[in-house]
């Protein structure tokens, strides 16, 4: 868990995010652009009915993964 906040914006890349937020964010209160990379259509669909955005965090889900 992260217990410290930063007072700037920090980006979050999470590769392979279906599971959504990652439970070591769920707390952060500081100013966070959070962006999910989610290649399975399936997974991508559902994330994308997720209301995962609050006041310090937007949240971002794309449909394809990182590759070389």
């Amino acid at each position: 868990m992260n217990d410290f906040t930063i007072d700037d914006l920090i980006h979050v890349y999470h590769c392979g995010g279906r599971s959504g937020l990652h439970d070591s964010f769920k707390s952060y209160q500081g100013p966070m652009k959070y962006t999910s990379f989610e290649p399975s259509a399936d997974a991508f669909e559902k994330l994308k009915q997720e209301v995962i955005s609050t006041t310090n965090i937007a949240f971002e889900v794309l449909p394809f993964a990182l590759d070389k």
